[in-house]
């Protein structure tokens, strides 16, 4: 099993379309498929088109994150296309409160993962746009990170804000983080974004050779709960997800 997270504490990056079309991409290849929805916002749960889960009375992911609950993650699944998505909850708003204090804090959601009986072949974390106890504990469960940014010149910064927080969390619970790949998204093709993704290979070779372009399709298909598989078969876009896939599943490996 592997557990990705796609983080990136500047908003607006396209870290909810990333965890959509990857997640559909990999469950696509015939992998057990599983997204969790971290962003008190909600947007991946929108994205799917299950919008009353985030208002649901019921058992949800910030009452598994803020006790010590006996409830299995598993019981929060809920079938999206052709994979499994735990849907976040409008009480994950309280969460970052309600963690502060605890001990432990950056370990809960990997707790939880482990005590699944039956665990996916992929797990992709779709983390908030900040810095704090939900990032940090999809970074801790997952190990493996994956850094969407837009070809804008204040990316570079909030990328070293954010490795800076990777370090400081690998030294404070001795840990490793691997990350997978820094994804160019929603380009462009303005003469801003080509010298900004120059620079961005150049400075981080980590970063993927391809780039996912800015498509009026993608946010049709979030705006009608698809991925965009679903939505538009005939994208131009499928086949870099695709190929996003491919790279995400061969860096995993090495």
């Amino acid at each position: 099993m592997h557990t990705l997270c796609v983080v990136n504490q500047k908003g607006g990056v396209g870290k909810t379309t990333t965890t959509i079309n990857l997640g559909a991409a990999l469950a696509n290849k015939g992998l057990n498929v599983l997204l969790i929805d971290l962003d008190p916002q909600g947007h991946l749960t929108e994205g799917f088109g299950v919008h009353e889960e985030y208002t649901k009375d019921s058992t949800n992911i910030y009452e598994l994150l803020s006790s010590e609950s006996k409830e299995n993650l598993s019981a929060l699944v809920v079938n999206v296309e052709n994979l499994k998505l735990i849907p976040s909850h409008i009480r994950l708003f309280l969460a970052e409160q309600s963690l502060a204090t605890q001990r432990g804090r950056e370990l809960r959601l990997k707790r939880l993962i482990d005590g699944m009986p039956n665990k996916p072949d992929w797990i992709v974390i779709d983390c908030p746009p900040s810095l704090g106890a939900l990032t940090d504990n999809a970074i801790y469960a997952s190990r493996e990170v994956l850094i969407p940014v837009q070809a804008e010149d204040t990316s570079i910064r909030a990328l070293e804000i954010l490795l800076d927080q990777i370090q400081s969390l690998e030294q404070a619970l001795g840990v490793k983080v691997k990350i997978l790949g820094i994804l160019p998204n929603m380009v462009e093709d303005t003469k801003l974004s080509k010298s900004v993704l120059v620079s961005l290979r150049k400075l981080l070779p980590i970063t993927f050779p391809f780039e996912i372009r800015k498509r009026v399709k993608l946010k049709e298909a979030w705006a009608c709960g698809q991925s965009i598989f679903r939505y538009d078969p005939g994208s131009d876009l499928i086949p870099v997800y695709n190929m996003l896939a491919d790279e995400i599943i061969k860096r995993a490996e090495r």
